[in-house]
């Protein structure tokens, strides 16, 4: 049999040589097959299986998809977090009286809290207020879900109910 791989000849203690036919039974190879498998796999590192690279595109698409639900987890909790009563929404007891001169209960609302309650962004509140206090008055009516006028005072935005 002509061959360009080179004969060796060598010795192995008994428990190696069980080892050894162990190996070519369980894979199918002649001795011969067997010891190029080892040798090639000592020296290039181990054989990368027929399926490596479908596994490897299984276990990119399976992080992928964790990354996915972690983020549509964060973004119910935040969605629940904001259909709770928020705490900085405090209901004021007792009467006072508004820019006209009414009297009505006052509730004080923050920000965040009050871009939800319009439908709009904290951003959009700000430039709203920037025009003026009766404009962002107006303004603010016509976007709350009860009619209610806002104002500002401080770092607070105030309705009086009518």
């Amino acid at each position: 049999m002509a061959t360009k791989n080179i004969r060796i000849v060598g010795y192995l203690p008994p428990p190696y040589h069980e080892k050894l036919r162990e190996y070519m039974d369980e894979h199918d190879l002649s001795e011969s097959a067997a010891l190029v498998k080892m040798v090639k796999q000592f020296f290039d590192g181990p054989v990368a299986s027929p399926h490596a690279e479908e596994l490897s595109e299984v276990q990119t698409a399976i992080a992928a998809l964790q990354n996915q639900v972690e983020h549509l987890q964060q973004r119910v909790s935040l969605l629940e977090a904001e259909s709770q009563p928020s705490r900085r929404q405090t209901r004021l007891v007792g009467k006072s009286p508004n820019r006209s001169g009414h009297s009505g209960n006052l509730t004080r609302q923050g920000q965040a809290d009050l871009a939800r309650r319009l439908g709009v962004t904290s951003k959009t509140i700000l430039e709203a207020v920037e025009q003026g206090e009766d404009y962002f008055h107006k303004w603010s009516q016509q976007r709350d879900p009860a009619g209610r006028a806002w104002q500002k005072r401080g770092s607070w935005f105030y309705s009086v109910g009518e």
